[in-house]
């Protein structure tokens, strides 16, 4: 067997290991009977930082679609990269109460408690197939499962809470209790 047979079954099996961690942490989430049920982008924020290395692989990162200071209502759209420019679109998600919602963004976590709605959300059926699909199409996609020294309680945080805020125009911000002097 060459070198490059090789390294294609090692991959190959990488992918499979990867694919299986993915279903558990999906059943973890409490989707035991069907895969295809919507999912909701929120709760599923904490995957790059779930015990198999796909932290350094995939990101997943919200960004406004609608703000209405005088209603006090925000769309956060969804988004997961793969290995940085493959993009899946996860889903909205409805929010209520802006200034609470701008404090979760500066903590970094967006709790699924202050969700008033989702909607054009994907499944987990299709999440994994995704994550599967890109990291055995690409020679970066092989995922290191080797037990790493990480902190047991880490807080998942959105990828970017800067990148989301920025999007959000000033006049946000001058009207929710954050920022003023």
């Amino acid at each position: 067997m060459t070198d490059l047979q090789h390294e294609k079954i090692k991959h190959a099996a990488n992918t499979e290991v990867v694919r299986r961690l993915l279903i558990s942490y999906f059943i973890s989430k409490g989707f035991k009977e069907s895969f295809d049920r919507t999912v909701n982008p929120v709760l599923i924020q904490d995957l790059p930082y779930a015990n198999f290395g796909l932290d350094t692989k995939l990101e997943i990162e919200p960004h406004a679609i609608e703000i209405d200071p005088t209603t006090s209502r925000a769309i956060i759209g969804w988004n997961m990269f793969v290995l940085g420019n493959q993009r899946i679109y996860l889903g909205e998600t409805g929010h209520d109460n802006l200034s609470e919602l701008a404090r979760q963004i500066r903590t970094g976590q967006i709790s699924p408690e202050t969700i008033t709605s989702a909607r054009r959300c994907t499944t987990p059926r299709r999440i994994i197939t995704f994550i599967e699909r890109v990291l055995s199409d690409h020679d970066a996609g092989y995922v290191d499962l080797t037990p790493r020294m990480r902190p047991t309680s880490r807080t998942p945080r959105i990828a970017r809470p800067a990148a989301l805020a920025s999007t959000m125009s000033g006049q946000f911000f001058s009207r929710s209790s954050f920022g003023t002097a």
